[in-house]
């Protein structure tokens, strides 16, 4: 059964008819968040169907690899995020996914990816944060990943990163989505920003077995998927 209905319950629809696999992808997925109201209704629910899904052989619950960005971790997004994967932990067959800048068809729109396609397609002037890294990822490779793992029937009640073994800059970034859209955006390069590196050593002995790859055009490609 899939909880949600945003980019990630979407893109697992293949397990709405699975009762015994319950895939948590409702709740706050916006990292500049600040309203205790949505981490409140995000908490309720999620308790509620933990209650309801205790003989479920997995309950898979996706957080963010921005708990290990320095530049975040005293955020309201990061400490919500934390207190929700110690409410999962305490089901006996649950498995958290930490997971970086997905992209996909649609989803939220304040997502960098968004932000960056809108303001080099339109012309809007934006700030380039020199010093920044991202870790982009498909949504699509997400749920092959993902789907391998549950199929391997790995000991529950872990967390893994599920990212891509190799972090962006964020020029990188604008000029993969300029070369895209075959037009120059509109920025000026400031002094900020943080590196921060995602743990990928578990997930990296996955990948080839999930038939997916992390090539050197892996960046232009996905951009070219869902932006062209």
């Amino acid at each position: 059964m899939i909880i949600g209905s945003g980019l990630i319950a979407i893109a697992f629809r293949k397990f709405s008819q699975i009762d015994d696999i319950c895939i948590f992808a409702s709740g706050v997925s916006n990292s500049m968040c600040k309203n205790i109201e949505d981490f409140r209704r995000e908490k309720v629910l999620l308790k509620k169907t933990l209650e309801r899904n205790q003989s479920v052989s997995f309950f898979v619950y996706f957080s963010t690899c921005s708990i290990e960005d320095p530049g975040m971790k005293n955020t309201p997004y990061v400490r919500h995020k934390l207190e929700m994967e110690s409410i999962v932990l305490t089901h006996l067959s649950s498995l958290i996914f930490r997971l970086p800048q997905v992209i996909g068809s649609g989803g939220n729109p304040n997502t960098l990816i968004n932000f960056l396609y809108q303001s080099i397609k339109f012309g809007h002037e934006f700030e380039l944060w020199k010093n920044s890294t991202r870790n982009i990822i498909d949504v699509d490779d997400v749920v092959s990943i993902v789907s391998f793992y549950l199929a391997k029937e790995i000991p529950h009640k872990k967390i893994l990163n599920i990212a891509n073994p190799v972090n962006h800059s964020m020029t990188d970034i604008v000029n993969s989505m300029e070369k895209a859209l075959k037009k120059n955006g509109v920025y000026r390069i400031v002094d900020k920003g943080e590196k921060y590196i995602i743990n990928t050593s578990v997930m990296s002995l996955l990948i080839k077995e999930a038939d997916v790859s992390f090539d050197k055009n892996y960046l232009l490609k996905i951009i070219k998927k869902y932006f062209l």
